[in-house]
């Protein structure tokens, strides 16, 4: 199945969001050729332009999931899940102001509140399932999201399914995989075209 690249993103809003998670949010990032935060930025955009296309050419099947889609669509245990868990850190930096008419520099410190929805991609409407979306342009690619997933199962066990879509061209995704990890650390294939038909 083929997505197609959904590049439109006139008012930076979608780059602006990038930003904010490359600074205050994500760990570094494993990419060696990345030095700066404007590289973490763009590397976190291009990884996420795959959930934007299919929401957007599924609009009615997959939605993002932000804090608006929690509140309408999550109920019980799983909208708490996503709005109540949250984790506090401290921010600090150094500051401006004007002191009796003179510039002085201060030290600020915030805390910053992180919600468990900001570490997911998009989920499924019809099912309410969660779906963490991977890109790869090799196959090399591809064998290492399969195997981080695996490593790191105590992180995507909340996860229902998995998208893995190839890089095909400038214009083009192709979703190669759709799987789901089972309590013996084992992927299993399913037919993707089937779920985005699945009704209500």
């Amino acid at each position: 199945m083929f997505i197609l690249k959904d590049n439109n993103d006139p008012n930076g809003y979608a780059f602006e969001d990038a930003l904010a998670k490359a600074q205050y949010m994500y760990p570094k990032p494993r990419n060696p050729h990345i030095h700066t935060i404007l590289q973490h930025a763009q590397q976190i955009y291009d990884g996420e332009l795959i959930e934007r296309s299919i929401c957007k050419q599924f609009p009615d099947i997959f939605k993002p999931i932000n804090m608006t889609n929690c509140k309408k669509y999550f109920v019980g245990y799983q909208r708490n899940q996503f709005l109540l868990k949250t984790k506090e850190r401290k921010i600090s930096k150094e500051m401006m102001r004007k002191n009796n008419g003179a510039w002085e520099t201060y030290h600020e410190e915030k805390n910053v509140t992180e919600w468990e929805y900001m570490y997911y991609d998009i989920f499924h409407v019809p099912t309410l399932s969660i779906i963490e979306c991977k890109t790869y342009d090799s196959d090399e690619g591809r064998k290492a999201h399969l195997q981080q997933i695996r490593e790191n199962d105590w992180k995507y066990k909340k996860m229902d399914y998995f998208i893995f879509a190839l890089n095909k061209d400038n214009f083009n995704f192709e979703i190669t995989d759709f799987l789901t990890l089972n309590g013996t650390n084992q992927f299993k294939s399913h037919d993707i075209a089937e779920f985005i038909e699945y009704k209500y």
